[in-house]
């Protein structure tokens, strides 16, 4: 199992040297238009937030692995404090929040980070254990809980942005937000944190943008027990992930035919690493 989660990764991070950041530059500590309690609060013990990034705001040209976030903050602000972070990413097709309990429930998204992070020298990087598969059909929400039981400074140092009103919503308290499936009323706020999004691109690299000739076609759709490739010869990698973007499995040199009898029902991505370099990610549902 180990061997192969590693082996999917390699090929995933093979595929993105891309990022797009929303809010800023992100050049050196960003450039954001202000600071504050997004995506932690590190002038308080426990935080949790959401945010919705729209697919208009992300604008990438194709679906795509999250392999990461970059956050931006002041380059001399602590947080060794307020460094255990959960990130967690999913799917949805609101653009807002409609109360002040208005959640996105923790059910429909996706674990992708659980650890600590720092702070280097104004860039707080995570780097995900599992990556994401964002559909570029809905808009993108991130989850970020700070659970460190301290806090830093009474002061805010993140670097935010100004946003439609009510797309994110926070949490702030001195005890510990534990469920998640209920995390009590937060604060709806019209900014988001300035972020940079790792392995998606606004724009095509003309290396890729040419090899669109040979594209692969999947059949039947909806699929029972055998998805059927057609070009399979053009094809070096396969890897199919849920519909909350989590990696279920990774087949190299496919044939033609690719066994999906162990899935169960519902809707899957499956992305094609070609032979040429490029890449094509494709959707069907198992019955």
């Amino acid at each position: 199992m180990k061997k192969s989660l590693l082996l999917s990764l390699l090929i995933i991070s093979s595929y993105f040297y891309a990022q797009i950041t929303l809010g800023g530059t992100g050049t050196g500590t960003g450039t954001g238009t202000g600071t504050g309690p997004l995506p932690i609060s590190a002038s308080y013990e426990f935080t949790y937030s959401q945010q919705i990034f729209t697919k208009q705001e992300i604008n990438t040209n194709a679906a795509g692995y999250i392999t990461g976030l970059v956050f931006y903050m002041n380059d001399d602000t602590l947080l060794d404090n307020s460094s255990d972070w959960d990130v967690y990413l999913g799917h949805t097709s609101k653009t807002s929040f409609n109360s002040n309990s208005d959640w996105i429930p923790i059910s429909e998204l996706t674990h992708t980070f659980e650890g600590l992070v720092m702070n280097d020298n104004g860039i707080v990087k995570v780097n995900f254990d599992v990556p994401f598969l964002y559909n570029n059909t809905d808009h993108l929400v991130i989850a970020v809980r700070d659970d460190s039981e301290d806090y830093n400074s009474a002061d805010e140092h993140f670097k935010q942005y100004n946003a439609t009103a009510n797309s994110a919503m926070f949490l702030r308290q001195g005890y510990s937000i534990w469920n998640l499936s209920d995390p009590g009323d937060g604060y709806r706020v019209n900014y988001k944190s300035m972020v940079t999004i790792e392995g998606l691109s606004q724009t095509l690299a003309t290396s890729e943008s040419n090899k669109t000739e040979n594209l692969v076609r999947l059949y039947p759709n909806p699929v029972k027990d055998v998805l059927h490739l057609d070009r399979s010869d053009l094809i070096k990698t396969v890897v199919i992930s849920d519909h909350l973007g989590r990696l279920i499995k990774t087949i190299k040199k496919p044939s033609s035919s690719v066994d999906i009898m162990d899935l169960r029902e519902g809707s899957f991505f499956i992305s094609l690493e070609m032979k040429d370099g490029s890449r094509q990610f494709l959707r069907f549902i198992k019955n």
